[in-house]
C-alpha cells in the first residue's frame, strides 16, 4: 500500500471538503472540523478496503522489465493464490536463473506438493535440490523423485539422465550406465556422442565391458505436420498487419510451459503447413521425436513474442499421439 498516496488523497479530501463545509465552518468550528476529520480518515480508509492498492505499484500494472520484476509479480499473485502448481514451478524457475538456488527448491517444493504427478515438476524439483546442495548431490528426496518421474514417464530424458548422475554420485556405477544407456538412441548425434564415453566410464568403473553406439531411428521420422489458417473476420481486425507474429507451438500435456517445438510466422504467410521436427525444439534435453503425445496450439502475438502477452490469441490446443497419421488443422479466430 502506498501511503504517500493516501496521506495526499486525505489531503486533497480535507481541502474540498473545507470549501464546501465553508459556512459550517465558520458558524460551527467543532462541528465542521469534527465532519472534515470523519471525511478524511473515512476517504482512505474506504480506500484502504475498497481500492486496488496494487494498482499503485508499478511493478505489479506494467509488463516486468527485468527477472526481479516478474519474481515480483509472480511472487504477489502467490500470496493471493497460493494452490497454483504452474505458478510456483514458474517462481521456481525464475529464481534459479536469478541464481537464488535455495528459493527455486523451496518454490518446486511447493510445486510438487500440489501437483505430486507432474513429471516436469519432479524433474525439476530434484535438480533444484541439487543446484541448492554445496556439493550439487542429489540427496534421497531427489532420488525418490527421479524415480517416481522415470516411472512414470520412462522416455523423459531429463529424469532418466539426472537419476543416472545420482546414481554415480552413489557409486551405482551399473546401475547408472543401465539407466543412461537406453537415451543412447534417443537424444540427438551429438548428445549422444558425448553420453557414450559417460556410460563407458560408469561400466568400467562397474567391471562391465564398453558398449558401441547402438542403432539410431531417424529423428525426422516423427515430424509433425501442422496447417494453420486464420478466420477472414479475424483478419480484418485493426490490430492485425501482415507482419503480426504467428507461433506453432507443441508442448507436452500437462507439462511444464517450455515448448517442445516451435515455429514463428508471419500472418502474411497463412494459410500455411509447416512440419515440426526437433530442429525446431528450443531445448536440448526436449525433442520432439521423444515423446509420445504433445498438444499443438497456434498463437497470434501482437507483441512479437512466443510468451503470451496481454491480448493475444490463441487456437485450442490438440493433443496429438505421436508419430501422427495425420496433419493437425488450426484456426486462428476470435474468442
Amino acid at each position: 500500500m502506498n501511503i504517500q498516496f493516501i496521506v495526499i488523497a486525505a489531503v486533497l479530501v480535507v481541502v474540498v471538503l473545507a470549501l464546501v463545509l465553508y459556512p459550517v465552518l465558520k458558524a460551527q468550528a467543532k462541528v465542521g472540523l469534527a465532519v472534515l476529520a470523519i471525511g478524511a480518515v473515512g476517504a482512505g480508509a474506504l480506500y484502504w478496503q475498497l481500492g486496488t492498492p496494487e494498482a499503485l505499484d508499478a511493478r505489479l500494472v506494467n509488463q516486468p522489465r527485468s527477472m526481479k520484476d516478474a519474481i515480483y509479480q509472480l511472487e504477489t499473485a502467490l500470496a493471493k493464490d497460493e494452490k497454483q502448481p504452474e505458478g510456483w514451478a514458474l517462481l521456481a524457475q525464475s529464481y534459479r536463473q536469478d541464481g537464488q538456488f535455495e528459493k527455486s527448491r523451496d518454490a518446486f517444493a511447493k510445486a510438487t506438493a500440489l501437483a505430486p504427478d507432474n513429471v516436469a515438476f519432479l524433474t525439476d524439483a530434484a535438480e533444484s535440490r541439487a543446484m541448492a546442495d554445496a556439493q550439487h548431490r542429489f540427496d534421497p528426496q531427489a532420488i525418490e523423485m527421479l524415480q517416481r518421474a522415470s516411472t512414470k514417464d520412462a522416455n523423459n530424458e531429463r529424469a532418466r539422465w539426472f537419476l543416472g548422475v545420482a546414481l554415480r554420485q552413489q557409486g551405482k556405477n551399473a546401475e547408472a550406465a543401465e539407466t543412461w544407456t537406453p537415451l543412447l538412441a534417443r537424444v540427438e548425434s551429438a548428445a549422444a556422442e558425448a553420453l557414450l564415453p559417460q556410460v563407458n566410464l560408469a561400466r568400467v568403473a562397474a567391471g562391465l565391458p564398453e558398449i558401441q553406439m547402438p542403432a539410431r531411428a531417424s529423428s525426422e521420422a516423427r515430424g509433425l505436420d501442422v496447417h494453420v489458417k486464420i478466420d477472414p473476420a479475424l483478419a480484418k481486425d485493426s490490430r492485425v498487419t501482415a507482419d503480426t507474429a504467428v507461433y506453432v507451438i507443441a508442448r507436452l500435456p500437462d507439462g511444464q510451459p517450455m515448448p517442445i517445438a516451435a515455429r514463428k510466422l508471419a500472418l502474411s504467410e497463412l494459410p500455411a503447413t509447416v512440419n515440426l521436427t526437433d530442429a525446431d525444439s528450443p531445448m536440448p534435453t526436449a525433442k520432439l521425436s521423444t515423446v509420445k503425445s504433445v498438444e499443438v496450439f497456434a498463437r497470434l502475438s501482437f507483441g512479437g513474442t512466443a510468451n503470451r502477452g496481454e491480448g493475444d490469441i490463441e487456437t485450442a490446443p490438440v493433443r496429438v499421439v505421436l508419430p501422427a497419421k495425420s496433419a493437425v488443422s488450426l484456426e486462428l479466430k476470435r474468442e
